[in-house]
């Protein structure tokens, strides 16, 4: 990247950096801009106030609070701030990202992630270096390599598009009634397809039982009413389709590693007055 006059560059507002690493928080002017540019390295970009304007080739757009992106190295991209803004960074070395790519290939192009897992894990990722103890590191890298891992599960469902027609209206009638109670059979009859054959593909081309992508989409779900809503557990639990609420709290610690309690804390939505979701 260009160098910038002294007066233009950035803040780094804190840092910790470690073994090819390197974590920062950024702050940018109101009307900050830099033209068109590469990096040396591959960094995330968390967006923790303000707005942001992105240009990637002929697309633009604006990023708001907790949107994530990826950019590898050598990728060219212009950005602008309209308003003061701060962001929370993390910066990987060549030799670091090549030996996590034998484990967790990422995409070869710039991604933007504006809700789900990994905005979570990145909001997690922010916390820990908040916190900025003698444990710092030994954290740090693992929250960053459970961020590279679902990333490159979200690259993975990039392919997955790839799948038959009718399992791919499968997966679409999934994504429309996940909350509800769904049959087997009725997912095969909309499709035109019979329950075994569907059964038997829908596991070969998206490496999930039909049941078990219906259970991650609720979970899904939940994180999002969790982290956006004061609803409490036992309302999101209805509102995505679970009937007794202890099997909804096992499922989600199942997945997610913790109680549907615990990471509403960790969002900062456990407190305030209850609301009632639609």
């Amino acid at each position: 990247m260009n160098a910038l006059p002294t007066s233009e560059v950035p803040s780094v507002e804190a840092q910790i950096h470690f073994g090819g690493l390197r974590f920062e928080e950024v702050g940018y002017r109101a009307g900050f801009a830099l033209p068109v540019h590469t990096h040396e390295r591959a960094f995330l970009d968390l967006c923790l106030t303000g707005t942001i304007q992105e240009v990637w080739g002929a697309k633009t757009f604006v990023r708001g609070v907790s949107t994530l992106n990826f950019l590898p190295v050598g990728e060219p991209h212009a950005t602008r701030f309209p308003e003061q803004a701060r962001t929370f960074q993390v910066v990987m070395n060549a030799p670091w990202l090549e030996r996590i790519q034998q484990v967790a290939p990422l995409r070869e192009t710039m991604t933007h992630y504006t809700d789900g897992p990994a905005t979570w894990i990145a909001g997690r990722l922010h916390r820990e270096f908040q916190r900025r103890d003698a444990l710092s590191p030994l954290v740090l890298e693992g929250l960053l390599l459970e961020l590279l891992a679902e990333m490159s599960r979200s690259a993975q469902g990039m392919e997955e598009s790839r799948a038959p027609r009718r399992l791919q209206e499968a997966r679409d009638f999934l994504h429309a009634h996940f909350t509800e109670s769904i049959a087997i059979e009725a997912v095969a009859a909309a499709v035109g397809m019979h329950p075994a054959h569907l059964m038997r593909s829908f596991r070969q081309h998206f490496h999930a039982t039909i049941g078990g992508y219906v259970r991650k989409l609720r979970i899904d779900y939940a994180c999002h009413l969790l982290s956006t809503s004061n609803a409490s557990p036992a309302q999101v639990a209805y509102a995505v389709g679970f009937a007794d609420q202890s099997h909804f709290h096992r499922t989600f610690k199942d997945l997610m590693g913790m109680t549907p309690t615990e990471f509403q804390k960790l969002t900062g939505r456990a407190t305030g007055k209850q609301e009632m979701l639609p």
